[in-house]
């Protein structure tokens, strides 16, 4: 026989078993899936919006003009900004902190190799699907940040042209003309004139001559120069030494007695007190003349008129540049690299 105590305890269990089976009662809530349970957890406000799932997030720098990247999948390099995607974050608050100081720092390097002026730090939010749903700022605050650079190009336009816009077409020949070739962002005048170099000047020169008509005996600058964010005019830098002209030019090599003038073009290649060497024709310039001669040349020259004097003189070493079509006018004229005052060795 059952004692009360195992009564009781059998009618419990028969009690639990049919409450468990039975039927939810009147205004009872369904259980919800577990797949809806993880996406009603995940949902948050942002701003006015409520976003669903997981959400992602990036430091941004850019210009006045781009937009913030719409699509987290955007290019991490783009026209006018750079972003740093950094994965999951729980929001705007969470990422001030995780874009440090040091991760726009490094950004910065990379905006600023293809965009001149400044650019501004913000971060965005961004849904799972990498919709935009959010900016703000680092810790430090929205600011714009320079890059310290600018636009170069080298110039070799008229001396009364006014310089063109960075942006503007790159020849543009007849009166007032100029050929320009960009040569992207640079950081010092340095790294321009550096860029701008001899070669590059003369080939722009030839086309530059080509299509000036209007003034062919005007002087031509040849100028490295930088220009800011918006393609304006910043700093002209003097480019090779000499003056530069369409017009016909040659060039001699001329050693004479220091009282002695520089002979017309057209004159004996020998004559009392000098001694030239003809060097070139066409646009040439006073450095390239100077190239030309070397002062193995001009000890040659100078060798000879020692001993045909048959005394110790002072002799000049002179580099000169005449018009072709004016053999005693004179474009440019200068000294050897060595100096314009040489003795007779004996």
């Amino acid at each position: 026989m059952k004692s009360l105590e195992q009564v009781t305890r059998a009618l419990a269990t028969a009690v639990c078993l049919v409450v468990s089976a039975a039927p939810g009662l009147p205004g009872d809530k369904p259980p919800v899936p577990a797949a809806q349970q993880t996406t009603q957890q995940t949902t948050q406000q942002v701003g006015a919006l409520k976003v669903s799932g997981p959400l992602k997030g990036a430091c941004i720098i850019r210009d006045g003009v781009a937009e913030t990247p719409q699509g987290y999948d955007a290019s991490e390099v783009g026209t006018g900004y750079a972003m740093k995607k950094l994965g999951a974050t729980a929001s705007l608050q969470s990422l001030a902190q995780q874009c440090t100081g040091l991760t726009y720092g490094l950004l910065m390097r990379e905006f600023c190799k293809d965009n001149v002026g400044s650019g501004l730090w913000e971060t965005a939010l961004y849904s799972g699907v990498g919709h935009l749903v959010g900016k703000g700022c680092p810790e430090g605050g929205c600011h714009y940040h320079s890059c310290n650079n600018y636009y170069g190009a080298c110039l070799v336009i008229g001396d009364e042209t006014t310089f063109p816009n960075y942006h503007a077409p790159d020849v543009m020949l007849g009166n007032a003309g100029y050929v320009k070739r960009k040569m992207g962002v640079v950081s010092s005048e340095e790294a321009i004139s550096a860029k701008c170099t001899e070669a590059v000047f003369q080939s722009m020169f030839s086309l530059y001559c080509q299509g000036n008509t209007a003034d062919p005996f005007g002087l031509v600058d040849w100028r490295p120069v930088m220009f800011d964010r918006t393609g304006n005019f910043t700093v002209g830098l003097n480019g090779p030494p000499g003056q530069h002209s369409c017009r016909k030019t040659v060039g001699y090599c001329l050693v004479r007695d220091k009282n002695t003038p520089i002979p017309p073009s057209n004159a004996p290649d020998e004559g009392q007190g000098y001694s030239k060497q003809w060097e070139g024709v066409g646009t040439v310039t006073l450095l390239g003349t100077q190239q030309s001669c070397t002062q193995e040349t001009f000890f040659t020259m100078m060798y000879a008129l020692c001993q045909k004097n048959g005394q110790p003189r002072q002799y000049e070493w002179n580099v000169v540049v005449y018009d072709a079509q004016a053999p005693t006018k004179i474009v440019t004229s200068g000294c050897d690299d060595t100096g314009c005052t040489h003795q007779c060795p004996y």
